[in-house]
């Protein structure tokens, strides 16, 4: 039931910070730029189905410029559904780890926090750096997605070290 607790507190506070990060401190910071409207849009708006889309064909061994990945919906996604996902995805990714902090029967709150804390650092370093490296993210746009995956993986190793209590063993009578 600890697990459950863990998850669900750790997703309700990462989606509002995810909600101050991206919506409040990313437009105020602007770590990326943004395309005029008029660039492309016409094609763009012409395509035939979602998807992601390359520009130009990354299957194109000898091209000397990089490919733009751009992804486009048809139509729109409901805010309720992609609300509803993003904090779905939160709590399975919590309970993921609080079960494991809960597994491992950590004995201090600074162990089961550390632990989380080093997944968090695993999953941003694989993510976020492995998306400058074959993706050619900047520097400061992956920094902006690392600095936000560790943020909230410390707010959640929080709840669920103080949440998740090692078990004890009850003596014999």
């Amino acid at each position: 039931m600890r697990i459950l607790i863990a998850a669900l507190v750790s997703a309700v506070l990462l989606f509002f910070f995810g909600f101050l990060w991206w919506g409040i401190l990313m437009p105020a910071l602007r770590p990326a730029g943004v395309l005029p409207e008029d660039i492309a849009s016409d094609q763009i708006m012409s395509l035939d189905e979602s998807g992601v889309y390359f520009y130009p064909d990354y299957s194109d061994a000898d091209s000397t410029t990089s490919s733009m990945a751009v992804v486009y919906f048809k139509k729109s996604a409901s805010m309720g559904a992609m609300m509803g996902g993003g904090i779905f995805h939160m709590f399975v990714c919590a309970a993921f780890a609080a079960g494991v902090v809960a597994r491992l029967n950590l004995p201090s709150f600074s162990s089961r926090f550390g632990y989380v804390l080093a997944m968090g650092f695993l999953i941003a370093t694989w993510a976020d750096v492995g998306n400058m490296i074959w993706w050619h993210y900047p520097p400061v746009w992956a920094g902006f997605h690392y600095a936000y995956d560790i943020l909230s993986w410390t707010l959640a190793g929080l709840l669920i070290a103080a949440i998740i209590k090692p078990e004890t063993a009850e003596l014999p009578s």
